[in-house]
């Protein structure tokens, strides 16, 4: 995901055209879009001079264009019985070894994206492991 695609209708076309069934996303994929494309800096400027934190800069930025694809595959999730139609961020990477800060991470982008169509991606540590049932548990994609 990359916002010129949601902005240009680029995501919207790979979705009616071509048949795109889901995207992924990572904080890998987000730092290079961010790194590598203007797309952001208008948007980087306002959270900026809003006193954003780079943290709450990065989020609001990953949200917004999280919750706009999800948006824009709504109704191939409705209409497939939610088969299809899903658009996954990844928690931290950086909380991969800690259980309880990656289920709280988990459950804050899940209760910020509110949106059934939305994975929220775990890495599968012994640790992410315990973290994804707790999640699952709790209903979190």
């Amino acid at each position: 995901i990359r916002r010129g695609m949601l902005d240009d209708g680029f995501l919207q076309t790979l979705i009616e055209r071509d048949g795109l069934h889901g995207v992924t996303s990572n904080p890998a994929i987000f730092q290079k879009a961010i790194a590598e494309s203007d797309d952001y800096d208008e948007a980087i400027r306002e959270l900026s001079q809003g006193g954003a934190s780079v943290e709450e800069a990065y989020e609001a930025l990953v949200l917004e264009d999280i919750g706009r694809a999800a948006d824009l595959f709504r109704d191939l999730y409705e209409t497939s019985g939610g088969e299809h139609g899903f658009v996954s961020l990844e928690v931290s990477p950086h909380l991969a070894h800690d259980a309880a800060a990656t289920l709280d991470e988990a459950r804050h982008l899940w209760a910020k994206l509110a949106r059934p169509n939305v994975f929220i991606k775990i890495p599968g540590t012994a640790e992410g492991l315990a973290a994804i049932e707790d999640a699952l548990a709790e209903g979190v994609n």
